[in-house]
């Protein structure tokens, strides 16, 4: 199941990004842009440890900023990196706890064997 959603997901951003290259630079709806970096953002927030999904993802949104600089100059900055650092800091959690539990499992295979 975990691998039929993160083909799901690959496929949502794979669709954005075509269509954020097939929308002119000067879009008319430019307020609507954030509706499809959200797709982008959502899709990092579930499978930020797939390097597929974050290469995609990640090349999506520095495609945008470049093809849309009338939004990004404005707003850019609080449309993606909230999320991205929102992510960064949930993995360094999640490394940290597991290099703590690494620890304490070769400090408690070390006790074991003297």
């Amino acid at each position: 199941m975990y691998g039929l959603d993160v083909l799901h997901k690959f496929n949502w951003i794979r669709l954005i990004a075509r269509m954020f290259e097939a929308m002119a630079g000067n879009f008319a709806h430019s307020s609507d842009v954030h509706l499809f970096i959200n797709v982008l953002n959502g899709a990092l927030a579930l499978h930020s440890e797939d390097a597929c999904i974050l290469r995609y993802a990640l090349a999506a949104l520095v495609n945008a900023a470049a093809q849309f600089k009338n939004v990004f100059s404005a707003d850019g900055y609080f449309l993606v990196m909230p999320s991205l650092l929102r992510i960064y800091s949930h993995s360094q959690v999640q490394k940290r706890n597991f290099v703590k539990r690494d620890k304490l499992f070769h400090f408690e295979n070390m006790a074991n064997i003297y």
